[in-house]
């Protein structure tokens, strides 16, 4: 959350990633609030959407065994999210649509963010498997 928040610089772009006042007050015990110790950054409901639906793509791209062959990886699985998302939550971050391809960056990067940490991840505990 704070590498979105400090490369995005529109503030109406920064307030579609923190979550509204009724959110917070409405939000379930979850993992983040047992692992907060005061300094953590609440997601939206909007943001957590998009991880849903990444880690959606990449376990259905693991499945498909096509996560670590495929040259573009990122790109493909960036472009899958994006337009599930366009497709089936055209709802999702509505107040980003003040200028042209605001929504569309967002996306993008709120993706691109959270496919790079898992595919991190992932590769790890595949090289881990591999010694």
């Amino acid at each position: 959350m704070r590498k979105l928040k400090s490369s995005t610089k529109c503030n109406i772009c920064l307030n579609t990633m923190l979550p509204s006042i009724t959110e917070n007050e409405n939000c379930k015990p979850s993992l983040i609030q047992r692992k907060d110790r005061g300094g953590l950054i609440y997601p939206s409901k909007d943001l957590v959407k998009v991880c849903e639906i990444s880690e959606k793509k990449i376990r259905e791209a693991i499945n498909n065994h096509n996560l670590f062959y495929n040259k573009n990886i990122l790109h493909y699985l960036c472009v899958k999210v994006i337009s599930t998302l366009t497709t089936q939550h055209p709802e999702i971050l509505k107040n980003a649509n003040h200028e042209a391809m605001h929504k569309y960056e967002l996306l993008k990067n709120f993706c691109s963010s959270y496919c790079t940490l898992r595919l991190k991840h992932l590769a790890k505990e595949k090289n881990q498997n591999v010694m």
